[in-house]
């Protein structure tokens, strides 16, 4: 059976567990992450103990929906901006805690971050002040006292509209990474001082910024603002590791990954042989012809089988994988993960400029050297 152990580090990303496909629009998928649908029981029991009617209960669902109507709004602002620069959108993420655009890949001009990033407050800001111009004309004030008991009422929801809009605006502006605001901060103290000094000074602010809502929100019994203060302090520890990341991504080379003093494995080789040489550092094996031409690859789920049966093949040609090349040293790690993901190779060799392998890569060596970097 081939090795299909996938790579903890694959390209930049986010796992989302499992999400459910609500539509596709301007050719961007939009999901909704499971956990939504406890906000939407959490908002059924506090009906419930709030003692609201049948209409009551559903106005105070389609506030609850308009109010995420925008926060997609907002992420389709990111996600168009990101277009214009030539950057695609895998999809749109829906979950109680807000919105997600997830690019392809980080934008890499400071000015492309810096559109892309204030793009979605700016729709927000839009849709607002639509709004407060609707409600001007029909009632010609913008005075607005929310009231739990007129949630069925048109006028309240248009009020609502206003309001949710400039909150989301001012909220993401906050000079936090990785908000809105701290991704705009970023991309201007980048133009002046590179973006890895940037992004620390974006994170570390990010950071005393979530600790002071954390601390207000304890004092002030604001159970909201220690919430946001948390989650934004966890995800600028995030966001900053996935900046590193990225950057190892492009700036890693093969050479500096592979393993020099790998076991090289012959057509004529024996099964029992190979077994004596798996370790902790090579599991997975290239096989040569006698013209040091790779010719395939063993990897370790073969040995395993091989081993729990009791009747190894007697020779690597007998039982390998077919599907085995070699890389150039200079090979950068983005483009050989990419590589190895859209040719399901094992292991590869790597080659110098003579056309010498020199070492070997597999999965398991480049999860190791991303754990050695601290990424």
């Amino acid at each position: 059976m081939e090795n299909r152990k996938r790579l903890k580090y694959t390209l930049p990303g986010i796992n989302i567990g499992t999400a459910v496909h609500a539509g596709t629009f301007f050719s961007i998928p939009v999901k909704v992450h499971w956990t939504f649908g406890l906000l939407l029981i959490f908002a059924l029991w506090s009906a419930f103990i709030n003692s609201f009617g049948l209409s009551q209960t559903i106005g105070f669902l389609i506030h609850i929906v308009a109010l995420f109507l925008c926060v997609i709004c907002h992420e389709y602002g990111h996600a168009l901006a990101a277009r214009r620069f030539g950057i695609r959108t895998k999809d749109i993420i829906l979950s109680p805690i807000g919105g997600l655009a997830r690019l392809e890949k980080l934008p890499q001009q400071p000015i492309q971050e810096f559109f892309i990033a204030i793009t979605g407050p700016v729709v927000n800001l839009i849709i607002g002040l639509f709004f407060a111009i609707v409600v001007w004309i029909f009632s010609g004030s913008l005075s607005f006292r929310p009231d739990i008991n007129h949630l069925t009422s048109p006028e309240e929801l248009l009020h609502f509209m206003v309001v949710v809009n400039l909150a989301l605006f001012a909220f993401n502006l906050i000079p936090a990474f990785p908000m809105d605001g701290g991704r705009i901060l970023r991309s201007l103290l980048a133009v002046r001082m590179g973006k890895d000094r940037a992004t620390n000074v974006a994170y570390v602010l990010g950071r005393v910024i979530a600790i002071i809502l954390i601390i207000t929100g304890i004092f002030m019994h604001q159970p909201v603002l220690w919430i946001i203060g948390i989650f934004i302090f966890m995800m600028a520890g995030s966001e900053f590791e996935q900046v590193k990341l990225d950057k190892l991504m492009k700036s890693a080379t093969a050479a500096q990954i592979q393993l020099k003093d790998f076991h090289k494995v012959y057509t004529d080789e024996s099964y029992a042989s190979i077994l004596n040489h798996v370790s902790k550092r090579q599991q997975n094996f290239l096989v040569f012809d006698r013209n040091d031409k790779i010719v395939g690859a063993i990897p370790y789920a073969y040995l395993a089988e091989a081993a729990r049966s009791g009747q190894p093949p007697e020779k690597a040609s007998d039982k390998m994988f077919t599907k085995a090349t070699s890389v150039g040293e200079n090979i950068v790690l983005e483009e050989l993960i990419q590589l190895m993901k859209r040719e399901q190779f094992i292991i590869v060799g790597v080659e110098d400029a003579s056309g010498n392998i020199t070492g070997t890569i597999d999965r398991e060596r480049i999860e190791r050297f991303l754990q050695h970097k601290g990424v």
